[in-house]
Protein backbone atom coordinates (compact mmCIF):
# COMPACT_ATOMS: atom_id res chain seq x y z
CA UNK A 1 0.00 0.00 0.00
CA UNK A 2 1.46 3.30 -0.88
CA UNK A 3 2.11 5.81 1.73
CA UNK A 4 0.61 9.28 1.65
CA UNK A 5 2.06 12.40 2.64
CA UNK A 6 0.30 15.45 3.89
CA UNK A 7 1.42 18.56 3.86
CA UNK A 8 0.11 21.72 6.06
CA UNK A 9 1.15 25.54 5.11
CA UNK A 10 0.37 27.38 7.97
CA UNK A 11 -1.31 30.68 6.61
CA UNK A 12 -1.82 29.94 3.17
CA UNK A 13 -5.40 30.77 3.03
CA UNK A 14 -4.63 33.98 4.81
CA UNK A 15 -1.81 34.59 2.40
CA UNK A 16 -4.11 34.03 -0.51
CA UNK A 17 -6.78 36.41 0.54
CA UNK A 18 -3.88 39.01 1.15
CA UNK A 19 -2.68 38.68 -2.25
CA UNK A 20 -5.88 38.77 -3.79
CA UNK A 21 -7.08 42.15 -1.78
CA UNK A 22 -3.52 43.68 -3.42
CA UNK A 23 -4.64 42.64 -6.51
CA UNK A 24 -8.11 44.29 -5.84
CA UNK A 25 -6.41 47.66 -4.66
CA UNK A 26 -4.58 47.40 -7.89
CA UNK A 27 -7.47 46.86 -9.96
CA UNK A 28 -6.05 43.33 -11.37
CA UNK A 29 -7.87 40.17 -12.05
CA UNK A 30 -11.77 41.97 -10.50
CA UNK A 31 -14.32 40.55 -12.53
CA UNK A 32 -17.25 42.36 -10.90
CA UNK A 33 -17.95 46.22 -9.80
CA UNK A 34 -19.76 47.28 -7.23
CA UNK A 35 -21.28 50.58 -7.69
CA UNK A 36 -22.74 52.64 -4.67
CA UNK A 37 -23.55 55.62 -4.76
CA UNK A 38 -21.95 56.45 -8.19
CA UNK A 39 -18.73 55.10 -6.62
CA UNK A 40 -17.66 52.31 -8.08
CA UNK A 41 -15.74 49.33 -6.17
CA UNK A 42 -13.53 46.49 -8.02
CA UNK A 43 -13.93 42.99 -6.61
CA UNK A 44 -13.40 39.45 -7.42
CA UNK A 45 -16.91 37.40 -7.98
CA UNK A 46 -15.29 35.00 -5.81
CA UNK A 47 -14.10 36.43 -2.80
CA UNK A 48 -17.84 38.44 -2.19
CA UNK A 49 -19.98 35.27 -2.89
CA UNK A 50 -17.81 33.59 0.08
CA UNK A 51 -18.11 36.36 2.27
CA UNK A 52 -22.13 37.49 1.57
CA UNK A 53 -25.13 35.21 1.60
CA UNK A 54 -26.28 38.33 -0.46
CA UNK A 55 -23.74 38.11 -3.32
CA UNK A 56 -23.42 34.21 -3.32
CA UNK A 57 -27.47 34.19 -4.06
CA UNK A 58 -27.06 36.97 -6.66
CA UNK A 59 -24.20 35.31 -8.17
CA UNK A 60 -25.78 31.86 -7.98
CA UNK A 61 -28.80 33.27 -9.75
CA UNK A 62 -27.67 35.58 -12.32
CA UNK A 63 -28.98 38.80 -10.91
CA UNK A 64 -32.17 37.87 -12.46
CA UNK A 65 -30.21 38.01 -16.17
CA UNK A 66 -30.83 34.45 -16.46
CA UNK A 67 -27.96 32.64 -16.74
CA UNK A 68 -24.92 35.51 -17.22
CA UNK A 69 -23.39 36.43 -14.03
CA UNK A 70 -23.69 40.32 -13.49
CA UNK A 71 -20.37 42.42 -13.47
CA UNK A 72 -21.98 45.21 -12.31
CA UNK A 73 -23.83 45.37 -9.11
CA UNK A 74 -25.37 48.19 -8.22
CA UNK A 75 -26.53 48.69 -4.13
CA UNK A 76 -29.87 50.41 -3.35
CA UNK A 77 -28.89 54.18 -2.37
CA UNK A 78 -29.05 53.42 1.45
CA UNK A 79 -26.03 51.98 1.50
CA UNK A 80 -23.40 54.35 1.78
CA UNK A 81 -20.34 54.09 -0.17
CA UNK A 82 -17.77 54.66 2.97
CA UNK A 83 -19.40 52.10 4.97
CA UNK A 84 -19.44 49.35 1.94
CA UNK A 85 -15.90 50.35 1.26
CA UNK A 86 -15.08 49.39 4.81
CA UNK A 87 -16.89 46.02 4.37
CA UNK A 88 -15.28 44.85 1.20
CA UNK A 89 -12.04 45.44 3.13
CA UNK A 90 -13.47 43.08 5.76
CA UNK A 91 -13.96 40.78 3.18
CA UNK A 92 -11.05 40.15 1.67
CA UNK A 93 -8.97 40.64 5.49
CA UNK A 94 -11.60 39.92 8.06
CA UNK A 95 -10.27 42.95 10.18
CA UNK A 96 -12.83 46.04 10.56
CA UNK A 97 -12.30 48.80 12.55
CA UNK A 98 -15.56 51.17 13.54
CA UNK A 99 -16.86 53.75 15.88
CA UNK A 100 -19.63 53.97 18.07
CA UNK A 101 -20.70 56.21 15.41
CA UNK A 102 -20.38 54.06 12.36
CA UNK A 103 -21.82 51.16 14.13
CA UNK A 104 -25.25 51.58 12.82
CA UNK A 105 -23.75 52.55 9.24
CA UNK A 106 -21.99 49.57 9.07
CA UNK A 107 -24.61 46.84 10.82
CA UNK A 108 -27.17 48.52 8.40
CA UNK A 109 -25.02 47.58 4.91
CA UNK A 110 -23.92 44.28 6.87
CA UNK A 111 -27.26 43.21 7.23
CA UNK A 112 -28.40 43.84 3.99
CA UNK A 113 -25.33 42.09 2.14
CA UNK A 114 -25.74 39.24 4.54
CA UNK A 115 -22.57 39.33 6.36
CA UNK A 116 -23.23 37.39 9.60
CA UNK A 117 -19.84 37.62 11.25
CA UNK A 118 -20.42 41.85 11.53
CA UNK A 119 -23.43 41.87 12.55
CA UNK A 120 -22.92 39.17 15.06
CA UNK A 121 -19.63 40.64 16.60
CA UNK A 122 -21.05 44.39 15.66
CA UNK A 123 -24.39 43.36 18.07
CA UNK A 124 -21.29 42.42 21.06
CA UNK A 125 -19.92 45.75 20.67
CA UNK A 126 -23.30 47.54 20.44
CA UNK A 127 -24.21 45.86 23.61
CA UNK A 128 -20.75 46.58 25.44
CA UNK A 129 -20.80 50.45 24.54
CA UNK A 130 -24.69 50.56 25.98
CA UNK A 131 -23.70 48.41 28.96
CA UNK A 132 -20.63 50.65 29.72
CA UNK A 133 -23.04 53.70 28.89
CA UNK A 134 -25.80 52.83 31.75
CA UNK A 135 -22.72 52.05 33.86
CA UNK A 136 -21.42 55.28 33.40
CA UNK A 137 -24.63 56.98 34.26
CA UNK A 138 -25.52 55.06 36.80
CA UNK A 139 -22.03 56.63 38.62
CA UNK A 140 -22.80 59.23 37.89
CA UNK A 141 -26.63 59.40 39.34
CA UNK A 142 -24.85 57.60 42.31
CA UNK A 143 -22.41 60.74 42.39
CA UNK A 144 -25.31 63.00 42.53
CA UNK A 145 -27.19 61.56 45.79
CA UNK A 146 -24.40 61.79 48.01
Amino acid sequence: MAQTLQMAIPNFGNNVLECLNEQRLQGLYCDVSVVVKGHAFKAHRAVLAASSSYFRDLFSTGGGSGSKTPTVVELPPAVQPQSFQQILAFCYTGRLSMTVGDQFLLMYTAGFLQIQQIMEKGTEFFLKVIIHGFYIAFLTTQACFK
